[in-house]
Formats: C-alpha cells, sequence, structure tokens
C-alpha cells in the first residue's frame, strides 16, 4: 500500500498564473487580432498617420493627433485595469471554490475543505494529468473541470511518490504544449 500523500488545496498566485498559462491555447493571441482586427487597423493607420506627419515634418493638426492618442491610451488603460480586476475576481472565486487540502492514495484524490466537508474522485473517475514542474493538473472525466496539485510544495520523496501514484492510475502525464482541459485518456 503507498502512502497517502497530502497537499495544500489553494494555489498560490504564481502557481495559477502557471496554470493559466497552460490553459491558454497557442492560437489565443492571432484569434484576439483577427476577432479585433477593426480596432487593430484603427491603430495601425494612427500609428502610420503619425509616422507620415513626423517624416515630412508637417507643423499643423497636432493637437488633433495628440487628442486621438490621449483618447487612444485611456481607453487601453481602462481595458487593462478592467482585465486585471476580472482576472484578480476570477482567481479569488476560483481559491474560494477550491479545498483547503487534497490528499492522494490507493483510491483516488480526496479533497477537505476548512469547514470538513470532504469529497472523494476515484481513479476511474479522471481522465489523465498534465505535469507543470509545480503543478499538476488532474482531469476530470466527462468534462473540462480539473484539479490542480501544487506538487513543487512537496519533498522530493513525497512528490516521487505523488508521480508514481499519478502514472500507476492515469498513466503518463499530457505534453505540456497540449491542452490539458480537452486531452483525453491514452
Amino acid at each position: 500500500m503507498s502512502p497517502v500523500i497530502q497537499l495544500r488545496g489553494k494555489l498560490t498566485d504564481e502557481e495559477m498564473e502557471l496554470v493559466g498559462r497552460a490553459l491558454r491555447s497557442r492560437w489565443y493571441w492571432p484569434k484576439f487580432l483577427l476577432r479585433n482586427a477593426y480596432g487593430v487597423l484603427l491603430i495601425a493607420m494612427l500609428v502610420a498617420g503619425t509616422i507620415v506627419k513626423v517624416i515630412s515634418r508637417q507643423t499643423s493638426g497636432w493637437g488633433g493627433l495628440a487628442a486621438v492618442w490621449l483618447v487612444l491610451g485611456g481607453i487601453l488603460w481602462w481595458v487593462v485595469v478592467r482585465s486585471r480586476k476580472q482576472v484578480a475576481a476570477a482567481r479569488e472565486q476560483w481559491r474560494r471554490g477550491s479545498s483547503d487540502i487534497v490528499l492522494l492514495d490507493e483510491d483516488g484524490v480526496r479533497t477537505q475543505s476548512a469547514d470538513g466537508t470532504q469529497s472523494v474522485r476515484p481513479w476511474g473517475a479522471l481522465a489523465g494529468w498534465t505535469d507543470l514542474g509545480r503543478v499538476a493538473l488532474i482531469r476530470i472525466a466527462g468534462g473540462d473541470q480539473l484539479i490542480a496539485l501544487p506538487v513543487g510544495e512537496l519533498d522530493p520523496a513525497q512528490r516521487a511518490g505523488a508521480t508514481t501514484l499519478l502514472r500507476a492510475h492515469l498513466g503518463e502525464p499530457s505534453a505540456r504544449g497540449s491542452d490539458p482541459a480537452k486531452d483525453s485518456r491514452a
């Protein structure tokens, strides 16, 4: 019988950032730019107009161009601040919903909240896993839900035990570049 491996359930900001990068599609930015092609085109025209104005050394009309740049800068600032607030709120919601303690054993993955609520996910209800270095992501079968395990905090012996359990019950980890939420069990 293998030992029970206990991990904290809450991820740090750095670990959450790592998970976010792993879950983000490699096509995220190209799709983002294509979906916002009109705005990208307007910014490109504004940059081109500014460059032409500088190269031709025009002395009139700078006030209007400066106003457009100020409006654009204000919009971009607002978008960045708003998206950071949304990301922070999503992280906090994920933290509130995640368990305080995660246990790995021969029966599966057990979670326990601060109020004592426990749940068990047997190995058969899990579809595979991905090793991100400091975090291991376990896919729940039949959906796109994940269990994130902060394995970077474990000492080498415990980490080896956790990896052995995951490999024994879920197989080899999927590739880092693949989407952990969509990969199926090999």
